[in-house]
């Protein structure tokens, strides 16, 4: 594990110099004289970044608070979304025809005090439609995704509806928001979930926290949902003490319907306050493998995001406090395809800081959002950094340099082949092959993916030995790979 410090010269130079794992190409603060901050970050078809946050800032109450920016960290326009109550936005997703949903609550409108809250916006930010959901208690969305038939998920939780004092609320819209169907998850206790995702087999894959009233715990709880809003199985993953706090956060989709999830708990192994936990599970729930990460000594660690790198393995982010100051810093863990961390890095500025979200780039690189107080204007302020962090152990030849990458087996073949390919956010994708003379004989696909693996069956009895090429394009970038034929 290492430790940088952010000093402002630097920042102010365009680059501080992390380590010989990771260095920050630059970092941006939004906001104004109140507490400000960025809840979710995504990369966006043309190039950019768009987070979505909170601003107490510019309104009497909370705001929901957007930030677009380019590639290079330039503000591309800032918004402000929000009534006479509280407005808070949790989590956002690109659609198909290029415009933004966000989910969160607002007070505003409803029967309850808080509402789901879902928003649609244009590629400008500006408003074209808005829901709201719930009933007499409290609602909030906290995480939403497009699906791959152009429909909206939204997780997060319920006091209306369901078993319990609050229950997971899992909500299946279509693409203006009308919903299709609603499903509550959970006991007696307290429950909730913070992050969602469509699986490579198109069910939906849920993460949160679920109460156990017996003993007053809180376990980590995932989900997977069939596209229908059958429930197809469920976990909860405990830690070892007698009172435990297990709390699930971000969700990531693998190969044959599994899910990774990452969160934090107190585990009594790596020290007595809280390690990140990160969990793989099989399409039918069935553990792969689970991997604790934390600080020596009495650090609490908290896992808040994970995306997949370009080697197979995951990149976390989130934070790490220090027990006597209680100072937070950006925390960061990279693993191999099986969970074995490689290493950790603490990114340090004066003051706190939290990273909430994480999002892939083109190449090594990932776009971070949370808030930090060590500059801009006020107490906490919105905080969205790009850094460059290099896979380990990375087989060049397979990586694309934009955002995926591709493999394929058997090869050479006689029969057919799988083509799978790992998008590290949401892209437009088309699979073509080429034969030898370039001539295009087959479109495997051509349609807008979401982040995650996907493998596509290649049936090739019907042609002749040979050199063929795979054509992977994504979001306008291409790559190819030769495929030999023995038919």
């Amino acid at each position: 594990m290492k430790r940088i410090m952010s000093i402002c010269c630097l920042i102010l130079a365009g680059a501080a110099v992390a380590s010989a794992q990771t260095s920050i190409e630059w970092d941006r603060t939004f906001g104004g004289t109140a507490n400000d901050g960025f809840r979710s970050i995504i990369a966006t078809d043309d190039g950019g970044i768009l987070a979505v946050g909170l601003t107490y800032s510019f309104s009497a109450n909370a705001d929901i608070y957007l930030a677009k920016l380019d590639a290079q960290g330039d503000s591309t326009w800032t918004k402000t979304i929000g009534g006479a109550g509280r407005d808070y936005g949790w989590g956002i997703c690109q659609t198909n025809d290029g415009g933004y949903v966000i989910t969160g609550y607002t007070t505003l409108a409803g029967s309850g005090g808080m509402d789901l809250y879902l928003i649609k916006i244009d590629t400008g930010g500006n408003v074209l439609w808005s829901k709201t959901y719930g009933g007499e208690g409290d609602e909030e969305g906290r995480a939403v995704c497009e699906t791959g038939d152009g429909h909206l998920i939204i997780s997060g939780w319920t006091e209306s509806f369901g078993a319990g004092q609050k229950d997971l609320y899992f909500l299946k819209a279509d693409s203006a928001g009308d919903t299709l169907w609603t499903k509550t998850f959970g006991g007696e206790g307290l429950d909730w979930g913070t992050a969602v995702c469509e699986t490579s087999d198109g069910a939906y894959g849920v993460g949160g926290t679920i109460g156990t009233t017996a003993s007053n715990n809180l376990d980590l709880y995932l989900l997977k949902i069939h596209a229908d809003g059958t429930l197809l199985w469920e976990k909860n993953l405990a830690s070892s003490g007698e009172i435990d706090a297990d709390f699930g956060t971000g969700i990531w989709p693998t190969e044959n319907g599994g899910i990774v999830i990452t969160g934090y708990g107190n585990d009594h192994t790596l020290n007595d306050a809280e390690d990140i936990w990160l969990i793989h599970v099989d399409g039918d729930g069935n553990e792969l493998w689970s991997h604790r990460y934390g600080e020596p000594g009495n650090y609490y660690d908290y896992g808040c995001a994970v995306s997949r790198t370009s080697d197979d393995g995951f990149l976390i982010c989130g934070v790490t406090k220090e027990p006597i100051t209680q100072k937070n810093d950006l925390y960061l863990v990279k693993t191999d395809a099986d969970g074995n961390k490689l290493w950790s890095q603490v990114i340090e500025n004066s003051g706190s800081q939290w990273g909430s979200s994480i999002a892939a780039l083109t190449g090594d690189t990932f776009a971070i959002a949370g808030h930090t107080e060590a500059s801009g204007a006020g107490r906490f302020d919105g905080w969205i950094l790009k850094l460059y962090a290099p896979a380990a152990g990375l087989d060049e030849p397979e990586n694309d340099g934009h955002g995926a990458f591709i493999k394929m087996s058997p090869n050479p073949s006689r029969a057919e082949t799988n083509i799978r390919f790992n998008l590290l956010h949401a892209a437009r994708v088309q699979l073509d092959v080429v034969d030898a003379a370039g001539r295009r004989i087959k479109t495997l696909l051509d349609e807008r993916k979401q982040g995650g693996e996907y493998t596509v069956n290649w049936n090739t009895e019907m042609f002749g030995s040979g050199v063929y090429y795979y054509v992977l394009i994504v979001d306008g970038e291409t790559t190819s790979r030769k495929l030999v034929l023995l038919n």
